[in-house]
């Protein structure tokens, strides 16, 4: 199987060249539970250090 990369706020991920959705629905809908809290904790850290907010 192909696969194409996507973007969003939470990174990159493989989409399927051929699939009619994006990075956010592959992530929710299509990849382990664990892969979705990853991606949203980066994102938390992310903007945490551009706003200088800490995070525990």
């Amino acid at each position: 199987m192909r696969y194409r990369i996507e973007r969003d706020s939470m990174g990159e991920v493989n989409v399927p060249e051929k699939a009619l959705w994006g990075a956010q629905t592959e992530l929710i809908c299509f990849s382990g539970k664990k892969r979705v809290k990853d991606a949203v904790a980066k994102a938390t850290v992310k903007a945490a250090k551009k706003t200088g907010v800490t995070v525990m």
